[in-house]
């Protein structure tokens, strides 16, 4: 366990967040702890939290660590359709960028209001809706 004068600022963080919640929990079931306790506890934790996980998962069942295991580098490396995929979002996503500016123009807008509008007050639309 680390002593309170060589803490890293993680370290410090987690200290203070665990410190706060053991006194919360402290304070809401009424029971009652020496000070010397609950740092002991809130450093113990907090330097437990500050190390991270101690092994990988087995069987990765949730979602954040099936990410974490996934093996992008070597996909990277290895697949060529990773690169083409790269090299194509990069290369088509200033023409989306062009195409959805055109689309919400001013001039494009009153384009189509004035066919919508039009299409709305043509007398055989209006027999057919009413």
């Amino acid at each position: 366990m680390l002593t309170g004068g060589s803490l890293s600022p993680t370290v410090k963080l987690n200290f203070k967040i665990v410190s706060l919640s053991i006194k919360l929990i402290c304070s809401t079931t009424g029971i009652t702890l020496p000070i010397k306790a609950l740092k002991s506890m809130a450093l113990s934790a907090a330097d437990t939290a500050a190390e991270g996980p101690s092994r990988r998962m087995r069987w990765p069942y949730t979602m954040s660590a099936k990410m974490a295991q996934f093996p992008f580098k070597m996909y990277y490396d290895k697949a060529p359709l990773t690169h083409y995929l790269i090299l194509g979002f990069v290369c088509s996503w200033p023409l989306f960028i062009f195409f959805q500016r055109m689309a919400r123009s001013p001039e494009n807008i009153k384009k189509w209001d004035d066919i919508h509008e039009a299409s709305r007050n043509h007398p055989k639309v209006w027999e057919e809706e009413h």
